[in-house]
């Protein structure tokens, strides 16, 4: 019986031995996600694109995809919009919008999604990079470039997807590259869903 239990928990703490340190490298960068939204960009920063981003969070918090213009569109236009019918549209797809909605709803602000997407980049980083190089410890030293880059830094305080679609990018070539490799199809499924995720995202 103890034979037994040891077979079980064995794999387990192989799972725990083998990951911890990318764990570690998420918890660091999500911290830094944190201190540089609350401590640099308080109010959002120069990029006009971060009010467009949560004016279509509230919008879909509402219940809609287009918004008023109040009988008056030209008056005021929200940035990166068009009218049609007399109601506003952004320009942007609502991949990244239902993500920062998504962290609204769950965790009362819509900063828990750039903390994500931070999250996100770097466990692409990682896997993508273990993929191509069946090297675990070279994929840790790239996660950890990459929490530590500038890319990172300044891009995981702002509301902009660009650390969740750098994620999603990575995670889709990790998940068709291993696909290929292993004939699992259920990979090759899911890099589809993470490519039509991103094209939803940035297309």
């Amino acid at each position: 019986m103890g034979d037994t239990v040891a077979v079980a928990v064995s794999p387990a703490r192989s799972r725990v031995r083998e990951y911890w340190p990318l764990v570690a490298i998420v918890l660091v960068a999500s911290a830094i996600s944190i201190v540089v939204h609350l401590a640099i960009f308080p109010a959002y920063s120069w990029n006009r694109d971060e009010p467009v981003y949560l004016w279509q969070v509230a919008a879909l918090r509402d219940g809609q995809i287009f918004t008023s213009g109040g009988g008056m569109p030209l008056f005021f236009q929200p940035w990166l919009s068009g009218i049609s019918d007399g109601m506003f549209f952004s320009q942007y797809t609502l991949g990244w919008p239902l993500v920062l909605l998504t962290g609204d709803v769950v965790f009362g602000t819509a900063a828990a999604a750039i903390v994500f997407g931070t999250a996100l980049a770097v466990v692409g980083t990682y896997f993508l990079t273990r993929e191509l190089t069946a090297d675990s410890r070279l994929a840790l030293v790239a996660a950890a470039l990459l929490t530590l880059s500038p890319l990172l830094v300044i891009q995981s305080g702002l509301y902009l997807g660009y650390l969740f679609s750098l994620g999603l990018g990575m995670l889709f070539g990790a998940a068709f590259l291993a696909g290929l490799r292993t004939a699992r199809r259920w990979l090759l499924v899911a890099s589809g869903v993470l490519l039509g995720y991103l094209f939803m995202t940035r297309p």
